[in-house]
């Protein structure tokens, strides 16, 4: 028997099998239900929207662009656990001009106890430009010598 619940915004899923007769397998998938909404927990972890670093970019008409992920980034995690739950931002550098809304610049490293356990899409929140030719002609000095 497959059944699913949904409370306060998160869905459980069941999956029973052996159950003896037709009460046996609602009561198990109940209880399992209700073990589900009562072990775990949602940790939200970073909001859509939500700058989480701003890479330099190079040859562009702004000097930096907003990053962060597409989405709201969730995490089920055991009860309690949600404060072991740590982000690591990842860059990509260098980030060059013209950078599009939703292009990807970066990873969102998921970790619970030092354990990676996902990982999400870091975006452009902000179209950048390219620069004048004066920008672009210093960017390029710039890469080229590593400044």
């Amino acid at each position: 028997m497959v059944s699913s619940a949904k409370r306060d915004g998160r869905r459980v899923v069941s999956v029973l099998l052996g159950a003896p007769n037709e009460n046996g397998r609602i009561e198990s998938s109940r209880a399992l239900l209700n073990y589900g909404f009562n072990a775990y927990e949602n940790a939200k972890l970073a909001a859509t929207g939500e700058a989480l670093g701003q890479p330099a970019v190079y040859k562009g008409a702004a000097a930096q662009v907003t990053v962060g992920p597409a989405s709201d980034v969730v995490l089920t995690l055991p009860r309690g656990q949600a404060a072991k739950a740590t982000r690591d931002i990842v860059l990509t550098t260098p980030v060059i001009a013209p950078v599009a809304v939703g292009q990807q610049l970066g990873t969102l490293k998921l970790l619970v106890d030092g354990q990676p356990v996902g990982e999400v899409a870091l975006v452009a929140q902000t179209a950048v430009e390219e620069g004048g030719f004066f920008r672009r002609l210093w960017d390029t000095i710039r890469l080229w010598f590593g400044w």
